[in-house]
Order: C-alpha cells, then sequence, then structure tokens
C-alpha cells in the first residue's frame, strides 16, 4: 500500500509477522486490524491453503528474506526457545544485513535477549501500545497516511474505506 492507496508491487506483501504459537493470541487481533485496513498481511492463518504442502523451511526463508517490506517480530521467551521463528529472524536478519533501510520492525510482548536483535533497535511495547495503535503505525510506516497523530478513529476510517471499495 502506499499513500495513494495503490499497492507497492515490488513486495507480495507488506508486512510479514513473525511470532511464537503461543503468542498467537496476542498477534490475532493485529493481524485482523492490519489486513481489516487493507495492509497485506503474511500470517499464517490467513494463507493456510497456500502453506498446505509446501516444504514450510523453503518457502518461509523466501517469505520472511524476500516477499514482504517489512518484517514483524514478537518477542517473547516463546519465540526465543522456538525453533521455527528463530528460522524466520535469520532469514529477517540476511535481508536487514544488505537492506539500506530498517526491514525489522520489533514489537515486545515480554523482556527477552533475543539473540540477533540489537537492544539499541527502536521497538514497539505491546504491554502498552493498543493493537489499533500497532496498526496505524504500521500505516504509517508503508506510508498509507502520513498524520502524526495517530487515533483509533484514523485507523477505523481506513477500515471503512476498505469495505466501501
Amino acid at each position: 500500500m502506499t499513500i495513494d492507496g495503490k499497492a507497492d508491487t515490488s513486495f507480495q506483501y507488506d508486512v510479514a509477522l513473525s511470532f511464537a504459537g503461543e503468542d498467537r493470541e496476542v498477534v490475532e487481533p493485529i493481524a485482523h486490524e492490519l489486513a481489516g485496513c487493507g495492509v497485506r498481511v503474511f500470517y499464517d492463518e490467513f494463507v493456510t491453503h497456500e502453506l498446505w504442502g509446501k516444504d514450510l523451511f523453503q518457502h518461509l526463508s523466501a517469505v520472511y528474506r524476500d516477499k514482504a517490506r517489512y518484517y514483524i517480530v514478537f518477542v517473547s521467551k516463546a519465540y526465543k526457545d522456538k525453533v521455527w521463528p528463530k528460522h524466520e529472524l535469520k532469514q529477517a536478519q540476511e535481508r536487514a544485513f544488505f537492506s539500506s533501510s530498517e526491514y525489522i520492525l520489533p514489537v515486545i510482548i515480554e523482556d527477552v535477549d533475543l539473540p540477533g536483535l540489537n537492544k539499541t533497535t527502536g521497538f514497539i511495547d505491546l504491554r502498552k501500545t493498543h493493537p489499533t495503535i500497532i496498526c496505524g503505525l504500521v500505516l504509517q510506516k508503508i506510508g498509507a497516511f502520513t498524520d502524526t497523530q495517530l487515533d483509533r478513529s484514523e485507523v477505523a476510517r481506513r477500515k471503512n474505506l476498505k469495505k466501501v471499495r
């Protein structure tokens, strides 16, 4: 998505969400909020039909390294301890290493030192930030709007615009 509402076709997804299964209940509302605003979101439950039968190691490597404009990592103890999230983060790190702009956008669920994610990287704290505000920040990040004031009414307005189209 861009400022004029047209999709940036250089990527299949605006954002790819990476999280541990144990954190699904806090990630899912954000995924739905983003999709409701017209953001192209890679969220596993949105693409179950695409994942079915694929070599997930290869497919997810491509998604998290090449197919998303931004990678949102939901940092938690479960994330740090799981094999698949580690694989996803490694792919994002490779992309970030060769990128001239930020790619990895951390959302903190719990205070955890995540190997490969510098403590100096700017983050959003989910414990202090409503999912709708996170959606608004993502909309700003992808250039959907440039207002510096984020409020729930603007995100709701964007969701309603998408429904009208």
